[in-house]
């Protein structure tokens, strides 16, 4: 049988029962972040397509426009975000 899923908790449950595990559950958790202008700059250049490489020449101009759109939208420079979090589990059972 085939969820049509290709993520999330109800596919990996789906995959640990199918390999013979029981016992499967899974648990979610949200932490509270807050992001600030260099933590998403420094977030962006980690990334494949938003790094100094690929800006080149561009990285000031980058960083003095993106900085001056995230302080208009909040002048103190701080923006939280709940982040969610999860994980599934599964027990293999004993050996007869």
């Amino acid at each position: 049988m085939h969820t049509g899923l290709k993520n999330g908790p109800a596919h990996d449950s789906f995959v640990l029962r199918e390999a013979g595990f029981e016992q499967i559950g899974s648990y979610t958790f949200a932490y509270e972040h807050c992001w600030t202008v260099a933590s998403i700059l420094g977030y962006l250049y980690s990334t494949s397509f938003c790094s100094k490489n690929v800006l080149g020449g561009g990285v000031s101009d980058f960083e003095q426009e993106l900085g001056e759109v995230l302080l208009a939208h909040d002048p103190n420079g701080v923006f939280p975000e709940t982040m969610q979090f999860g994980y599934t589990l599964g027990r293999k059972p004993a050996k007869e």
